[in-house]
């Protein structure tokens, strides 16, 4: 947790082969930790054969959700 809030990984999916990248779709991106990201990491090389090859991880963070933006276009008043 960092201030109060909890990273979340809503799912994974792997963008490249050589080397291996992987995509995190996430709630906050900022949340991740250099020692979080290295435990996935760790994961993922027990379970997987990726001996001797690098690792890269990209975050997706959510968009805001402001529903008092002004729509495109349209001023508010």
């Amino acid at each position: 947790m960092i201030m109060g809030k909890r990273l979340r990984i809503y799912y994974l999916t792997q963008a490249e082969i050589n080397p291996p990248k992987f995509v995190l779709f996430v709630n906050q991106s900022h949340l991740m930790t250099g020692a979080y990201k290295k435990f996935l990491i760790n994961q993922l090389r027990e379970t997987f054969p990726f001996t001797g090859c690098p690792v890269l991880f990209e975050l997706r963070g959510k968009k805001p959700n402001n529903k008092l933006a002004e729509p495109e276009g349209k001023p508010l008043l």
